[in-house]
């Protein structure tokens, strides 16, 4: 099977881990509640807005 000519120039696809540096020391305990509560959403939510 031949790559098509944009399949080809694609870039290539990156997996990579992000941590924050000395930031999550000062987020508050309704942020911090609602990053432990992924199930419902919360950390979807509060990342977003990151």
């Amino acid at each position: 099977m031949e790559l098509s000519s944009t399949a080809a120039r694609a870039l290539p696809v990156v997996d990579a881990r992000i941590y924050p540096r000395g930031g999550l020391d000062v987020l508050s305990k309704a942020e911090v509640a609602r990053l432990r509560d992924a199930s419902s959403g919360g950390m979807h939510e509060l990342l977003r807005r990151c």
